[in-house]
């Protein structure tokens, strides 16, 4: 298996994401005591925040070296008078590191099993947190699948192919809207919201927009966030089409 489930990659890919879930559900249950519903819903709302955060972070460092590994190993050579062709060894890996994500995200979901004793949380508006929260996991899961996958052939190293990893998947989820709503705030500032087409290219903004809508906007935010899924999936899409066209090109010139 390309990722293991048992020994210390075992622990980092059911343990870790288990874990921080079950241990951040028993915060809530405290909150939930001691704080009316609207404060519990909003720190339920900052740890789903916070887990798109860290969960995809810890799957690039856990599957960087999906493709690099063969590079530094020289194992490439090895591939090529096996029966194999560059597409299945590809799709191969890709499917192994999309194991390693969606288990991961399972994990997470199991973790959350305390959250039945906190009454807010199934409420209306509880269940529509958790749902586009879920949403964002997911999307920012699948996007930093996508961009690893790319980076560990291009980069050829380990060590190139995690930095390239956290800064192109940073730039994916946050980057670029942080740069789209700086420079709207400084030259078109009147002109058009920079908040919301800052928040089609994040689904970190296009969620949090969406749970919680400005008055003004609010029938104008589903809309964007389904943009932002679409734009997103695009992403996916793009970079899985590259890492193919990349290995393959890897595969037949060394």
């Amino acid at each position: 298996f390309e990722f293991p489930l048992r020994g210390w990659p075992g622990f980092l890919i059911l343990g870790v994401p288990f874990g921080l879930s079950f241990s951040a559900c028993l915060t809530f249950i405290a909150v939930s005591w001691a704080n009316n519903e609207h404060a519990t819903l909003e720190v339920f709302f900052g740890w789903l925040y916070l887990q798109a955060v860290l969960l995809p972070m810890l799957f690039i460092a856990i599957t960087g070296n999906l493709f690099a590994k063969e590079a530094e190993r020289a194992n490439l050579d090895a591939l090529r008078v096996s029966l194999l062709t560059a597409e299945t060894v590809a799709a191969g890996k890709l499917m192994a590191s999309f194991r390693v994500a969606y288990v991961m995200v399972a994990m997470a979901m199991i973790g959350m099993a305390p959250l039945i004793f906190v009454n807010p949380l199934w409420t209306g508006d509880g269940l529509r947190i958790l749902a586009y929260g879920s949403i964002m996991l997911g999307t920012c899961m699948l996007t930093s699948w996508s961009v690893t996958a790319f980076c560990s052939v291009v980069g050829r190293r380990m060590a190139t192919a995690l930095v390239l990893s956290f800064m192109v998947t940073a730039m994916h989820l946050i980057g670029f809207s942080m740069i789209l709503f700086a420079i709207s705030e400084s030259f078109f500032r009147h002109s058009f919201s920079s908040e919301r087409w800052a928040g089609l290219f994040s689904p970190y903004f296009a969620t949090a927009w969406v749970v919680y809508p400005q008055p003004t906007q609010i029938e104008y935010e589903g809309i964007f966030w389904i943009a932002s899924l679409a734009l997103s999936l695009f992403t996916v899409i793009l970079f899985v089409a590259l890492s193919f066209r990349s290995f393959r090109t890897t595969y037949s010139r060394d």
